[in-house]
C-alpha cells in the first residue's frame, strides 16, 4: 500500500453524529408517536404506512442509502399544526457514507419542523427544516476535515479523502418532507422524489376526481439536487405542494428507485395500493415493495422506499 494511504485503524465516526440521530429521535418519541424504516399507523379516520428496503440482492449497492420515518404527534398543541409528518430520504450513490445522511437529515428536519415557530408561513418552516439538516451534514463534516489524516476512513488515500472532503462529496442526500395540518397537505422537495395523489370527492355528481401527479422522478436526469456539506442553504425546492384538504385522499409518495421501477407511471402505484387495502394488508407500503423485489426485479433494481397516506 502507499505511503499515501489510510492506516488500518477502525474508523469512528464523530461523536457529533450519534449525538444529533440518539437526540432528535429521544425528543421525537416524547412527543409522539415515531416510525423508523417500515410500520403502519392509524389515528381515526387517518392510516397509513412507510418501508424502506435495501432491494434486490444482486443489485450494485453494499447500503440502503434511503431512510424513512413517520411521526405522529402525542402533543394537543403541536396537532394544531401537524396530525402527521413524513420523512424520506434517498443517499446519493455517488456521495461517501450517503446513507448516513439519509438518516441524519430525515431525523434533523422532522425535528426542526416541529420546533419552528408555529406562526411562520408553511414555506419558511419548510425551508428552515431543510437548512438545518444542511447544517448538521456541514458541522459533521467539517469535523472530519479538522484532521483528514485521523478521519480517513480505512483504506482510502488520504490524498483521495481530502479531496473528498474538500469538494464536498459527502454526505449527500435527497430529502423529501410532507405533513397534514388541519386543512392541508404540504410536500417540499429537494432531490428526485414522486408523490401522486387520488382525491374521492368528485367534483361533480357521477364523475371521479382525477388522480394527479405532484411531482414525478426525471428518469433522464443525470445530476440529482441534494443536501450535502457542499451546499447547505435551500434557495428553491425541486417541488413545492400544497392540496387543500376536500374529503377522503389517498397520497404516495416515494424515492427514485420505485420511480424508475413504475416506469414514470406512478398513477399504476395508486391502483395496487387500493388493492393492498382492500385485501385488508395494512402495511401497504411494506407489502407493495416486497412484491416488486419477487415479481420484477430487473425494474425495482435500486433501494425502494413508499410512504402512504390515506384519510376515510
Amino acid at each position: 500500500m502507499s505511503q499515501d494511504a489510510a492506516t488500518d485503524e477502525p474508523f469512528t465516526w464523530p461523536p457529533a453524529f450519534d449525538h444529533l440521530i440518539r437526540g432528535n429521535q429521544a425528543w421525537l418519541a416524547e412527543r409522539g408517536e415515531t416510525i423508523i424504516g417500515s410500520g403502519h399507523f392509524r389515528s381515526g379516520q387517518l392510516s397509513g404506512s412507510v418501508h424502506t428496503d435495501f432491494g434486490p440482492e444482486d443489485q450494485d449497492k453494499d447500503a440502503n442509502q434511503d431512510y424513512a420515518m413517520a411521526w405522529l404527534p402525542h402533543d394537543a398543541k403541536i396537532r394544531k399544526r401537524f396530525r402527521l409528518i413524513l420523512a424520506l430520504g434517498d443517499g446519493l450513490t455517488t456521495s461517501f457514507r450517503s446513507e448516513w445522511a439519509s438518516a441524519l437529515v430525515c431525523s434533523v428536519a422532522l425535528r426542526a419542523l416541529v420546533e419552528g415557530a408555529l406562526d411562520v408561513e408553511p414555506r419558511d418552516l419548510a425551508r428552515y427544516a431543510f437548512n438545518e439538516a444542511g447544517r448538521s451534514l456541514g458541522r459533521l463534516a467539517d469535523e472530519l476535515t479538522r484532521e483528514p489524516e485521523a478521519s480517513c476512513p480505512p483504506g482510502q488515500f488520504v490524498s483521495t479523502w481530502k479531496y473528498i472532503l474538500r469538494k464536498g462529496v459527502l454526505f449527500q442526500s435527497t430529502l423529501t418532507l410532507a405533513w397534514l395540518d388541519r386543512d392541508f397537505l404540504r410536500i417540499a422537495m429537494v432531490g428526485d422524489g414522486g408523490a401522486t395523489w387520488r382525491g374521492y370527492h368528485a367534483p361533480s355528481p357521477g364523475q371521479r376526481a382525477a388522480d394527479r401527479v405532484l411531482a414525478e422522478c426525471d428518469l433522464d436526469r443525470h445530476q440529482v439536487c441534494a443536501l450535502g456539506p457542499a451546499d447547505r442553504n435551500v434557495r428553491e425546492f425541486d417541488c413545492w405542494h400544497e392540496e387543500k384538504l376536500n374529503g377522503p385522499f389517498l397520497c404516495a409518495l416515494h424515492t427514485d428507485g420505485v420511480g424508475r421501477g413504475l416506469g414514470g407511471n406512478s398513477r399504476v402505484l395508486l391502483d395496487e395500493l387500493e388493492k393492498l387495502q382492500a385485501a385488508g394488508v395494512e402495511n401497504t407500503a411494506r407489502r407493495f415493495i416486497e412484491q416488486a423485489v419477487e415479481e420484477r426485479p430487473q425494474d425495482f433494481d435500486d433501494n425502494l422506499t413508499l410512504a402512504v397516506i390515506r384519510t376515510e
